[in-house]
């Protein structure tokens, strides 16, 4: 009599391994993880709002300065108190966004096993319950082999907390479907939503309309409540925006300002956006389009409504520009939902003949192709963004430091201008210019196109919205490139190529151990050291000059001797665009000279280069080296000599 019946033990071996497998896969998330841990620059930007916030400064980036250049209102504020609370905000971020990241996946399969237990698993027969039982599971693996959420999960943002918030409200929503009311829980989370990220209101908003119409449609039963409980949404965010306004001037974050647009521009890259989406994330768009051809041929309502809300908000982030960080983290929002629509679909079809066990054996199919796409496909791509995130992290830091020292020798904070603004900001406390206007109010409301900046530009950031005439009046002492000496994204080109740039700033080098190579760094020239002379050049000239230095990265790389050639040609052009800044272009093929092992050719070309612009640091340390091959120490000394004083800190062991 203590023993249990045959369907006792099977319901016993089917919760086993309903709890076995989510924990089986949420250690295989944390696993991968740690393979992709690393914080992304654009975290710390919070983290400085947040700094400043909690140390009496204001919720803002520069002191003085009201700018809402975050996306975030609520991770700022308890970043805020996590380090009024003496938290190490580097370690609090990233493990508050991996913890959040496994709470995503675990309510995406409550979500799941919610919506199919309301539309679908109604007067089942008993083999069908026992597979639908499971299928709120296929949401571990469909997210633990999603390179994108783990490289966002992992990455000390936001994205993962506004995920969670946001599935919580859904979840909360299904509780309270077939109620006249949404509930207390569903009105203080999608508040807290709102309050994330801006987008949480258009996210909560057709689930509350839908709500609305299926209540209303219900005659018999007052609508007052749900009325009170949208009152109550409706003030809230109200007000918000009412002190939002107030403080900053503006009813959207500067970032929003900065980064998107309506233009044919931003359409143009937001299709790209949404194709790439697709392509990788989406199986092909089947995870898409299988559910929606679904929905209609078998006219199921549920599944219909979730698609279509999908779909549109593709379509709102494709037409306002998708966006600039890689990845296609502004549909993550939705992924929850496609997986829901995806799994929803697969049970729409089955009246097919054939046995439970082998509609399993389909399902797992299906998803596992989709795990190995999302996986395979993009797994090369996350650890290169990974790599690239944490060497200029790293690089940031270094700048920082360097920063720091500047200030205490002028005895007032350095002021900087440079578009990677994360790392460096939180860690020099400089006063920081954002070359893509994301923390400055005058650049994202006032930008300025410069002729010959165009999308045929080699460059890696696709940020269109910059002024650089506003940059140089602001009259920034440090001017950084993340990518070094060259420009990577269409605000440095332009800064790059105006004149008061080459007349008023110089390359300085700056040596680190840490990774044995100089980080170049634009100073201000000394008046003495100024050019009044008129610069008139075509603009394009930034192309050949992004060529030629890539060409030259490549011919150190692989020693391939036959890039000289595509370097000389790229310098060459350049020289013929912009005769007045001959110097730089013939830095790069001194260089290119030098690297091949001609330094009779790298002697005379750098000469030249010095010749042409005496603060040419580049070219002095090269003919440096140059000068100590060839066993000539009166040319080496005169070199070092130079070099320590217009950049003393590109030979730091050598005393001048």
């Amino acid at each position: 009599m203590f023993l249990p019946s045959f369907q006792e033990k099977n319901r016993i071996l089917v919760e086993g391994i309903k709890i076995l497998i989510p924990v089986i896969f949420l250690l295989l998330f944390f696993r991968f993880e740690r393979q992709f841990s690393f914080m992304q620059d654009d975290a710390y930007t919070a983290m400085r709002y947040a700094r400043n916030f909690a140390e009496g400064r204001g919720l803002v980036f520069n002191p003085g300065e009201k700018v809402e250049g975050y996306t975030s209102f609520l991770w700022v504020v308890i970043l805020s108190g996590a380090y009024k609370a003496g938290v190490d905000l580097e370690v609090f971020s990233q493990v508050s966004s991996i913890l959040f990241g496994a709470l995503v996946i675990i309510l995406t399969a409550l979500l799941i096993k919610k919506f199919l237990s309301l539309f679908y698993n109604k007067n089942r027969a008993d083999e069908k319950k026992y597979l639908y039982e499971f299928l709120h599971i296929l949401a571990y693996p469909l997210f633990c082999f999603n390179s994108a959420f783990l490289y966002w999960a992992a990455s000390g943002m936001e994205e993962m907390f506004f995920l969670f918030l946001y599935i919580t409200t859904l979840y909360l929503y299904l509780r309270k479907f077939y109620e006249n009311r949404l509930g207390a829980g569903f009105v203080f989370i999608s508040i807290l939503t709102c309050l994330t990220r801006p987008e949480g209101i258009l996210l909560i908003s057709v689930p509350v309309i839908v709500k609305f119409i299926i209540v209303k449609r219900r005659s018999y039963i007052s609508i007052s409540v749900l009325a009170k409980e949208l009152a109550v949404i409706f003030v809230v965010l109200s007000i918000f925006l009412v002190l939002r306004i107030f403080y900053y001037g503006y009813p959207l974050p500067n970032t929003f300002y900065a980064k998107s647009g309506f233009s044919i521009y931003h359409i143009k890259r937001g299709v790209e956006y949404l194709v790439f989406f697709l392509r990788t994330n989406l199986f092909y768009g089947l995870l898409l389009f299988f559910p929606l051809a679904t929905a209609i041929i078998k006219k199921d309502k549920p599944l219909i409504l979730i698609v279509l809300f999908s779909c549109l908000f593709c379509f709102a982030i494709t037409i306002i520009g998708g966006d600039v960080l890689p990845l296609h983290r502004l549909f993550f929002p939705v992924i929850p939902l496609i997986y829901l629509s995806f799994i929803a679909s697969l049970i729409l079809w089955d009246n097919l003949k054939i046995s439970a066990f082998c509609k399993a054996l389909i399902m797992v199919f299906a998803v596992g192709m989709v795990c190995i796409n999302n996986f395979l496909g993009e797994k090369s791509t996350a650890f290169e963004k990974r790599e690239f995130e944490l060497g200029l992290v790293a690089k940031m830091k270094i700048y920082a430091e360097w920063a720091k020292d500047i200030s205490v020798e002028i005895n007032r904070p350095v002021k900087a201008a440079l578009s990677t603004i994360g790392a460096f900001s939180y860690f020099s406390g400089a006063e920081v210019i954002d070359l893509a206007g994301l923390t400055d109010e005058y650049t994202a409301h006032n930008p300025k196109e410069t002729p010959g900046i165009t999308d045929s530009l080699p460059v890696l950031w696709k940020e269109r919205t910059y002024n650089a005439e506003y940059v140089l009046k602001c009259k920034p002492d440090l001017i950084i490139f993340p990518a070094g000496g060259k420009p990577s994204a269409f605000p440095e080109c332009a800064l790059f190529v105006n004149p008061e740039f080459e007349r008023s700033y110089y390359m300085q080098l700056i040596y680190t151990q840490v990774f044995n190579e100089y980080l170049p760094v634009f100073t201000v020239r000394k008046e003495e050291d100024k050019e009044n002379k008129n610069i008139v050049c075509d603009n394009s000239f930034v192309s050949n000059y992004i060529n030629a230095s890539n060409y030259f990265l490549k011919l150190t790389q692989t020693n391939n001797a036959d890039l000289l050639l595509l370097v000389e040609e790229e310098v060459k052009k350049m020289i013929t665009k912009c005769p007045d800044r001959k110097s730089e272009a013939l830095s790069i093929l001194g260089m290119a000279m030098f690297h091949i092992g001609n330094y009779n050719a790298a002697q005379k070309i750098l000469d030249e280069s010095v010749a042409c612009d005496s603060l040419n640091s580049m070219s002095l340390l090269y003919l440096r080296n140059v000068a100590w091959i060839k066993k000539d120490s009166a040319k080496a000394i005169t070199c070092i000599m130079k070099l320590k004083k217009i950049s003393p800190d590109a030979l730091p062991n050598i005393v001048y």
